[in-house]
């Protein structure tokens, strides 16, 4: 049994050699995101494939033990900040949300063992970007969380390196042509967002005393301290993403960084007033296309604020604002705090404040799992448990004109 999973691990192993040479080579999204998907479910099997083996090696160990065998003393380990451990695997992205409900409770009490026998655990992406976790027994703050990183268009690219995603910026438009002469040129504009990988890191210390709480509490508390740190890095490069050094490109970059929106096709308000949303949304999509369809305005708390504060001149709302289904005039919306609120005198000329279009045209892509380590020698004397966790992201615009940009405007004042 021993040899059987140790030729089929190193033949799993070759296949995870040939796969990431393929992913490098490869120039299509498509294939990436297929090859990434075959190379995470290889892991997993390899990963099967070692527990099994350890298991056989422990119960050959177990046995041999009893033949009266004695077993070497145990070599003591290197004290570091921070200890290579054991990962343990967790749900994968496409189980993510079925999952969400169902065993969360489960998988919590996994995570505690883990970190308390000394192990790290691995987050899964689609735990880290999909899942919501609250623990009973500690009270949490109101969310710190951007719900836009729920709603953008989310690929699993594991295993792969940076990409370009290609998008078309326009067409040509045919013309007379007399007879023997050149056609008319009839070729697409074509454009290509890079979606880099870049590392985002979450670190957190927690008291010995949590440690002391049920290993599902414990090991919940944990994952969600790391998801809520992780998670709202991404909701807010999403918007402000400077692309610089691999960064993620956010929808307010610069024209230079952001190849796919247009500044020249920005809208500049000096406040919120009656015809604000209607200006904004009439302002969205091409020259031959209203832009209906699945669309969202994402701004600041206090924007919203403004548009639910305007009044009609018999003084009866303007505006029909549903919190809970988060809609403004049936629009729905999502509040950002990266959006700088027009109806603050604070924001100053040119910052951006809201955006509005279909989250789905923008793309973030999730080139690994997130793996979480513990320290429990680097905060000793002042009884802290050291938490850090490191994964890979990028993300960027992906369609042409795929959001329209408002920014504030602040009115010159004459002199004299």
């Amino acid at each position: 049994m021993k040899d059987f999973l140790k030729k089929l691990i190193t033949a799993k192993e070759k296949e995870i050699t040939a796969i990431r040479s393929k992913i490098k080579a490869s120039e299509d999204a498509d294939e990436v995101r297929a090859l990434g998907t075959t190379l995470e479910s290889l892991q997993a099997e390899i990963g099967e494939a070692k527990d099994q083996l350890a298991k056989a090696e422990a119960d050959e160990a177990k046995a041999d033990e009893g033949d009266g065998e004695t077993a070497p003393p145990p070599t003591e380990e290197p004290r570091s900040a921070f200890k290579p451990m054991k990962t343990i695997a967790t749900a994968t992205l496409g189980e993510a949300r079925a999952t969400a409900t169902g065993d969360v409770e489960s998988r919590n009490e996994e995570y505690g063992k883990a970190l308390a026998e000394q192990r790290s655990i691995t987050l899964k992406n689609g735990d880290v970007l999909l899942s919501k976790v609250a623990s009973d027994n500690i009270n949490d703050t109101w969310t710190p969380v951007s719900s836009v990183l729920d709603a953008v268009d989310i690929v699993n690219v594991s295993g792969a390196e940076s990409f370009d995603q290609a998008f078309v910026k326009g067409y040509a438009e045919g013309d007379y042509t007399e007879e023997g002469t050149d056609y008319a040129d009839g070729e697409p504009i074509i454009g290509y967002a890079r979606v880099a990988k870049t590392m985002i890191t979450a670190y957190a210390e927690i008291s010995r005393a949590v440690q002391k709480l049920a290993s599902a509490i414990f090991g919940g508390f944990v994952k969600s301290a790391v998801e809520k740190a992780v998670r709202r890095k991404l909701s807010r490069q999403i918007m402000i993403g400077d692309g610089a050094d691999g960064h993620l490109v956010g929808i307010f970059a610069t024209a230079e960084i952001n190849k796919a929106l247009d500044t020249a096709k920005d809208i500049s308000l000096t406040s919120i007033d009656n015809q604000t949303l209607d200006e904004i949304v009439g302002s969205y999509g091409g020259t031959e296309d209203d832009g209906e369809g699945d669309t969202t305005l994402i701004l600041n708390k206090e924007d919203l604020k403004a548009f639910s504060k305007l009044r009609s001149t018999s003084g009866e709302k303007l505006h029909t604002i549903d919190r809970r289904n988060k809609t403004i005039d049936t629009i729905p919306y999502i509040i950002n705090s990266a959006c700088k609120p027009i109806s603050k005198s604070a924001t100053t000329d040119g910052q951006y404040a809201m955006a509005y279009g279909n989250t789905k045209n923008y793309m973030l892509g999730v080139f690994s799992d997130i793996d979480v380590e513990e320290s429990k020698d680097f905060k000793f004397k002042q009884g802290q448990v050291a938490y850090r966790a490191d994964g890979f992201f990028g993300g960027n615009t992906v369609i042409a004109d795929g959001f329209i940009r408002v920014k504030k405007e602040v009115p010159t004042v004459p002199i004299g």
